[in-house]
Formats: structure tokens, C-alpha cells, sequence
């Protein structure tokens, strides 16, 4: 046996509830309960969603959930304690001579151990644990905004999550292998310095090692105002370990024992603030998992005549699973029978499940795949690759160079209301034409130069461009600019002219060549220069929809337009129809295939006869992809409408959909 010296933050399952809430807690509950049932049915798409959201609706269920499961637990545990306090006034007068009835609702006969509440208890805690994470992590690593630190953070309270499932599900087959267990009183109440006698049963075990203890548990406030925190503390005011070894056939336990005899040794389970307790705990250690289970002891301060010895109830029989790992072989055998019964009996079912399950697998892969870049805004435009290897990025406000990780901001709203004196007009268009170089144009016709840390207007706002520019490209040492007033050319004096020969209407994309040819899309046709002369190249048969972005590579024209991919050959003529029906907006031709990026449809890739698509549903911050670059090292550079700036390995995002 040990001493029975104070041991301050003792492990223990707390008794200190039962005393804890009341009427207030229910009404503090009601709202939480209201407005988070409320938001996860709006989450989940049961009830309309009042205003815009700022998250997926996925992710604003799981805050709804989080709520009325918070609300749901206070609430549980404000009635609790008015029940209680109900039960105490109905005894008082009817028990006044027996006091300990009104501390606990005690069973004369004895005690049966929660092993399913218990579980029930870790259960809700870690599913409410769970739900308020879904925001976290969906902040931290599928939003734009998670950063290292917050990822760390997340990722911790993720591991303690996880560990709270795996006590959860190990109490949970612990309760299953054993049942129930009772400890039967051989007298009620039990007096300090008297003797114990107890049966514990179903007697199943040769061996218990027991240990009995008296626990004090209270809250603790440290700090002041906003800084106060409430903590909960516990210590053992006595200890004591032995084992015993029942007889074989005996169908109870016989335990016995001797309480010290230290008046001050009380059971108060109803005490304010703090509670105290005996508790016997019984363990026992078997071939997989263990018995252990933890019995509160009524000992109060009582006469002798006070003491009744109380009906003995038939001790609980039958020995469930005493074969070595009999029943851990068992629940995976048993787990694998009930799927492939399910799977049998509702094949339908059973495979939007596993679709679900590999969904949220590829999010996850996918999510981790992609990382967001810092530099520009969230309304990503235009993203290149400059001669020097640095990539350029264009939001809708600002202009960013990269080198490697770390981005350059050449352009904000700040800087251009110092260099220009009004507010920066929506930007749309890039060009780089040099390490240091580069045209940026706008929504409503301005053109302007960068080169080597200065900037300078070529084209004012509406003068002579009134409408948006969609592309920019040199084409033998000229700047040309196409958009919603049609082509343009910047002369040797820098005026800006509209191109002649072709015909009137929306210029959406351009193409330069290094060999010097240059084509251009006007609606739904693709027009080529040739020497001085254009000419139509592919007039946009079947019904084409309008051109959006240009590519050669290969001897061949990548088409992509509102109706999906079309691959013409040098002489124009169609060669195939990739993707028909897609709003395509960029296309880059990388690792054997070609990457797309589509409007509300994300990221798409093709090679073969084989798509694959990589949307919001998958990990994609967002599906309203811009713009896209590959930067030479097997990386891909993703600008989307409402997420910014992405950078992914090509190699990772493939191995994600092999």
C-alpha cells in the first residue's frame, strides 16, 4: 500500500458537473441553440442564407453545428443541475435525517459503472472539438489567407482532435467488450474510520488492482478583466493501491477495506465551490484492451443507527470476451461483414459514400498541392514569366514581381495615387517585355509603362481607348493593344493608332511568336499577319463562341474559347474540339498536356484523350481562374478572380487525379 501524502493535479474524471449550471445556463444556452441550428440548416442548404458568404456553405453548417452543439451541452447541464436542485427540495423534508440522500442521487444497493455515458461524454466532446475546427482549418490550409504560423496552430489543435477521437473510440469498444460492471454496497452509508464491504461483479477477472482515493476538484480564476481565466483543479487528499485475486467461482468480488478515520474525509458531491469524494477504482489488465472503471463511495458523517444494510441485488452474470484478443479480432471481422452487407444490400448508397470519402481525400491532396502566394490582391488578372525567369503578377489594384518566394510590389493604390494624383482604374492586361519592363493596361482604357522602377502614362483613361484592354503583345519591336475598341499599335512616337485591315469590333487576344508571326482573335475568328497583310485564319465554324486566349507551340494554334479548346493546324484548318461547352480563359502547354483555366469550373488539364479537373470541390481556392503561367521548374502559376495568386507543382496536382 502507498502513503496517503496530497498529490496537486491529479489526473481524474471530473465529479465537480454535477454542481455546476442552473436556470441561467438554460437561458444563456437558448440563443446559441436558435442561432446555430439556424445557420446549419442555412449551411447545409435547408433554410436561405441571409447576406453574402465569406466561406464556403460547407464550412458555415459546421459553425452552425459548433453552436447548437455548444448551446445544446450548456443547456443539458443547466437542467441537470435544475433537476437537482428539484430532486434536493423534494427530499429535504422527506430525508432530513439522511442527509447524504440530498448530495447525490445515490442507489443503496450500489453503484454501476457509465462506461457508455462515458463514452457518450468523450463522444459529444470530441464531435463538438470537431466542428469547431472546420472553420480553422479551412481558414488555415483552403483559404488564401492561412499562414505558417496559423497552420502550425491549427495543425496542433488538429493532433489533440485526433487523439480525442482515438480515447473516444477506445472507451467505445472498451464498453463493448465488457459491458456493464456494478459495485454492490454491503452497507449504506459508509462512516470514516468504519469498515467497507463491497461485491464487484460480473467476477470475470483473476486479478484487480485497485486503488482508493479522495479527490478535492474546484475552478480556479487567475489574471484580471479581459485576461481572467478559469481553471480546473484537482488533488488527492488520500491514496491507496493493492491487488486482489477472487476465487474462480464466486459470482461477486468480495473487496473489503478500512477508511481512514479523519473526520474531515466526507463525500460533498452538492459542496460550493469545491467538491470532495471517495472513489474506488477498479482495473484489471487483459489481453488487448483493459478493464478500468471508477465508483464514487457514499461516506458521510453518520451514527451507527444511521447505517442500513441494504437489499442485496443479484450480481451481474456472464463473461463476455475472456479470450485472448477474442473480441479485437472480432470487431474488424465483424466491421468488414457489415460493409460488404451494406454494400450488397444498397449499392447506391454505399457508392456515393466512398465517392465522398475519395472527394474529400483529393480536396485534402489537392488543397496541400496548391500554395497561395502573397503580393497582389485577391482579383488575380494576369500572370507571366518575364526573360529573366521571375514571374509577374497582376491583381485588379496591384502589380508584383516575384523572385523565387518573395514578391516585388512594383504598383498598389497608393503608389498610384502619389505618382498620378486620382484612384488606380481596374488593371486587366499585362505585357513583360524585359527583365525591368513591362505595359499594364486597364478597364477603361489606360495603357501604362514600367521600366526600371518608374512609371509613366502612354494612354490617359478614355483617351483614345474608352474600353477595356483584353491583351498586350510586341510584335517586331511595336506594342499592340487589343480590346474593346479593336486593335491598336503604338507608333515610333508613341501615339497610340488603330491597326488597319481588320475588321470593326472587340479584339479579346493576341499571340507573338519568336519567328515573327502574330495572330489576333476578333469574336469568334482568328486573324494572322502575314508580311503586312492580315488574313483570316479560322473563321470559327460550328458555331464557335468568342476567343478568348491564344497559344502557339508546336506548329500548331491553341484556341481557347467560351465553348471550349480548339487546335487548328499552320494552315488553320480545325484539327480537334477539346472540352466543348467550357468557358476557357488561359491555356499553358506544360509536362506533355495542356492546363486550362476556365471561368466557375477552375483548373483543367488535357492530355490525350484524358481531362481532368481540379475545382473549389477538389481544393481550389476558388474556380474563377484568370489567368495561368508555368515558371520553367515544373511550376504552375494559377491567378484567380477571387483567391489571387497560386502556385502548385505540375508533378504533385497530376499524382493527385492519377
Amino acid at each position: 500500500m502507498k502513503g496517503n501524502s496530497p498529490r496537486r493535479g491529479v489526473a481524474t474524471e471530473t465529479r465537480i458537473a454535477r454542481t455546476a449550471y442552473g436556470g441561467l445556463a438554460v437561458l444563456v444556452a437558448l440563443p446559441f441553440i436558435v442561432v446555430g441550428t439556424y445557420f446549419a440548416l442555412a449551411g447545409f442548404g435547408v433554410l436561405p442564407l441571409p447576406g453574402r458568404a465569406h466561406a464556403p456553405l460547407w464550412v458555415i453548417g459546421a459553425v452552425g453545428v459548433a453552436f447548437a452543439l455548444a448551446g445544446a451541452v450548456l443547456c443539458g447541464h443547466g437542467l441537470r443541475g435544475l433537476l437537482a436542485a428539484r430532486r434536493i427540495r423534494m427530499q429535504r423534508s422527506r430525508h432530513a435525517d439522511r442527509p447524504w440522500l440530498l448530495d447525490y442521487p445515490w442507489d443503496p444497493c450500489g453503484v454501476t459503472d457509465g462506461g457508455a455515458a462515458r463514452w457518450g461524454q468523450t463522444l459529444l466532446g470530441v464531435v463538438l472539438f470537431g466542428a469547431l475546427l472546420v472553420p480553422l482549418n479551412w481558414w488555415a490550409f483552403l483559404s488564401d489567407d492561412g499562414r505558417f504560423v496559423v497552420r502550425a496552430l491549427v495543425g496542433f489543435f488538429d493532433i489533440a482532435w485526433l487523439l480525442g477521437a482515438v480515447v473516444a473510440a477506445y472507451r467505445f469498444v472498451q464498453y463493448l467488450k465488457y459491458g456493464t460492471s456494478r459495485l454492490s454496497f454491503g452497507a449504506f452509508p459508509f462512516r470514516p474510520g468504519g469498515r467497507v464491504e463491497l461485491g464487484f461483479s460480473p467476477n470475470r477477472f483473476a486479478r484487480l488492482d485497485l486503488v482508493l482515493r479522495f479527490v478535492e476538484e474546484w475552478y480556479e480564476a487567475s489574471g484580471q478583466g479581459k485576461h481572467r481565466t478559469i481553471h480546473h483543479r484537482a488533488r488527492e487528499l488520500f491514496r491507496r493501491e493493492w491487488t486482489l485475486s477472487p476465487p474462480a467461482g464466486a459470482r461477486e468480488a468480495a473487496i473489503a477495506f478500512d477508511l481512514p478515520d479523519e473526520p474531515e474525509l466526507l463525500t460533498r458531491l452538492q459542496a460550493d465551490p469545491r467538491v470532495r469524494y471517495w472513489e474506488l477504482q477498479v482495473s484489471a489488465a487483459q489481453p488487448g484492451i483493459d478493464f478500468h472503471a471508477a465508483y464514487p463511495l457514499p461516506v458521510y458523517a453518520c451514527e451507527a443507527w444511521q447505517v442500513g444494510k441494504p437489499l442485496r441485488r443479484a450480481p451481474l452474470a456472464g463473461a463476455r470476451f475472456l479470450r485472448p484478443y477474442a473480441f479485437e479480432l472480432g470487431v474488424p471481422v465483424l466491421l468488414c461483414v457489415a460493409l460488404a452487407a451494406f454494400w450488397l444490400l444498397a449499392p447506391e448508397p454505399a457508392q456515393r459514400v466512398l465517392n465522398g470519402a475519395a472527394q474529400l481525400i483529393e480536396r485534402v491532396r489537392t488543397a496541400h498541392a496548391i500554395e497561395a502566394m502573397t503580393g497582389i490582391d485577391k482579383a488575380g488578372m494576369a500572370v507571366l514569366s518575364g526573360p529573366d525567369g521571375r514571374m509577374w503578377a497582376l491583381g485588379k489594384y496591384t502589380l508584383a514581381r516575384y523572385q523565387g518566394d518573395e514578391p516585388e510590389l512594383l504598383l498598389d493604390a497608393a503608389s498610384y495615387r502619389a505618382r498620378f494624383g486620382r484612384r488606380v482604374d481596374a488593371l486587366s492586361a499585362l505585357q513583360v517585355v524585359g527583365a525591368d519592363e513591362a505595359w499594364v493596361g486597364s478597364w477603361y482604357g489606360e495603357l501604362l509603362h514600367y521600366r526600371a522602377g518608374k512609371w509613366r502614362m502612354a494612354a490617359a483613361r478614355g483617351a483614345p481607348l474608352a474600353r477595356r484592354v483584353h491583351a498586350l503583345a510586341v510584335h517586331r519591336g511595336t506594342l499592340l493593344v487589343a480590346g474593346g475598341d479593336g486593335l491598336w499599335q503604338m507608333d515610333g512616337d508613341g501615339e497610340l493608332r488603330p491597326v488597319t485591315g481588320l475588321p470593326a469590333g472587340a479584339a479579346q487576344a493576341l499571340e507573338a511568336t519568336a519567328d515573327g508571326v502574330l495572330y489576333a482573335a476578333l469574336g469568334a475568328e482568328v486573324w494572322q499577319l502575314t508580311g503586312e497583310t492580315w488574313r483570316p485564319l479560322w473563321a470559327g465554324a460550328d458555331g464557335a463562341a468568342e476567343v478568348t486566349a491564344l497559344r502557339a507551340e508546336a506548329g500548331r494554334l491553341l484556341v481557347a474559347t467560351r465553348g471550349g479548346l480548339f487546335l487548328l493546324d499552320a494552315d488553320g484548318r480545325e484539327v480537334e474540339h477539346l472540352l466543348s461547352g467550357e468557358h476557357l480563359t488561359s491555356v499553358v502547354v506544360a509536362d506533355g498536356g495542356y492546363w486550362l483555366g476556365a471561368w466557375r469550373r477552375g483548373l483543367l488539364r488535357v492530355d490525350g484523350a484524358r481531362s481532368r479537373q481540379f475545382e473549389r470541390a477538389d481544393g481550389l481556392p476558388d474556380p474563377d481562374v484568370n489567368a495561368l503561367a508555368a515558371d520553367g521548374r515544373g511550376r504552375l502559376w494559377i491567378a484567380t478572380y477571387g483567391a489571387g495568386l497560386q502556385r502548385a507543382e505540375m508533378s504533385v496536382l497530376l499524382s493527385v487525379k492519377e
